[in-house]
């Protein structure tokens, strides 16, 4: 069965929005970019075969419409805040330490490699190796060896101990 727009909308649009966010900043016309996704989705649907996940589906046409925004605008290296839900109510300190660890942890994601940025995301969206890989069009070894480069860089950047 055909999933519809709607459906779609509904299922994957905080996943479209925290791949967005981990490209571009506020302010840097992110809006316009998911809204140039929604309508890529919109029209790419009636094609979907489904030959492969929805969720790979939909997450190919993010990669490759968040890849030529990129291109076209040259904007790589920006900050950012991370999107978050929480059910319980933190303490304003609380919220205000953890607001600065997501800050920093977006702003070194998007130190990455596009290459490392992009499977990164993509696991951090539950994606399996094979489904990056579908997505990406390369290799699930070529996956795997990406997402150990971009943990490492990550440690670096963020001065974190491996094993602490």
């Amino acid at each position: 069965m055909q999933p519809t727009f709607e459906q779609i909308h509904r299922d994957f649009g905080p996943s479209v929005s925290r791949q967005v966010a981990s490209y571009l900043p506020p302010g840097q016309n992110r809006e316009d970019l998911v809204q140039d996704i929604w309508l890529a989705i919109w029209k790419a649907l009636p094609r979907f075969r489904g030959d492969s996940s929805t969720k790979t589906y939909i997450f190919r046409i993010v990669h490759n419409r968040a890849m030529t925004w990129l291109t076209r605008r040259r904007t790589l290296d920006v900050s950012d805040e991370l999107d978050r839900v929480s059910d319980s109510r933190p303490s304003p300190e609380q919220n205000v330490a953890s607001q600065q660890g997501a800050d920093a942890l977006m702003w070194a994601i998007r130190q990455l490699s596009p290459g490392q940025r992009q499977v990164l995301i993509l696991l951090l969206e539950g994606l399996s190796h094979a489904e990056i890989a579908d997505i990406l069009n390369v290799s699930a070894s070529a996956v795997g060896v990406r997402i150990h480069r971009a943990r490492t860089h990550l440690r670096t950047t963020l001065g974190v101990q491996h094993g602490r």
